[in-house]
């Protein structure tokens, strides 16, 4: 557990609506699950729980999508790279780039435009760069977006 290490996890994103939710609908999705696990192995530890699909992420084979976030789409996750808003945000975070909570306005492949409040979950990919892995809090948010653009940092 060395170096805030990543785990990758092959998880049911999204319970079927006939369970009510329950057990694994919003797993790895708001802190109390990092907490936990963090304080389980140690304050001095970040554990980030990920999605296994995400284990060879290359921002290099990533579509881009459109919008001022610079996300990118990578087997049917959306994912933002950390820039200079972020990572000042980060700082007043209590759990640092490995959660956030932000704003962003999307648009849908059949042209719909809405405001979304999403988790982001931080995570180096294999460069050492911060990338953030979207958890939207509705899950039928995280569909089709064509851009992607900050609300609020």
């Amino acid at each position: 557990m060395e170096n805030r290490p990543v785990l990758f996890v092959d998880m049911v994103e999204y319970s079927p609506w006939y369970t009510l939710g329950q057990t694994t609908d919003g797993v790895w999705r708001n802190p109390l699950q990092f907490y936990v696990l963090n304080e389980h192995y140690g304050a001095n530890k970040q554990v980030v729980v990920l999605p296994y699909s995400l284990k060879d992420f290359d921002c290099d084979r990533a579509v881009a999508l459109g919008g001022d976030a610079g996300a990118v789409v990578y087997k049917g996750y959306t994912l933002i790279p950390q820039n200079d808003a972020l990572a000042a945000e980060s700082q007043r975070q209590p759990y640092g780039e490995m959660y956030m909570n932000a704003g962003f306005r999307v648009k849908n492949r059949d042209g719909r435009e809405y405001g979304i409040y999403s988790a982001l979950i931080g995570f180096n990919d294999k460069d050492g760069s911060v990338w953030y892995l979207l958890r939207p809090d509705r899950w039928y948010w995280n569909d089709a977006f064509v851009s992607v653009d900050f609300d609020w940092i």
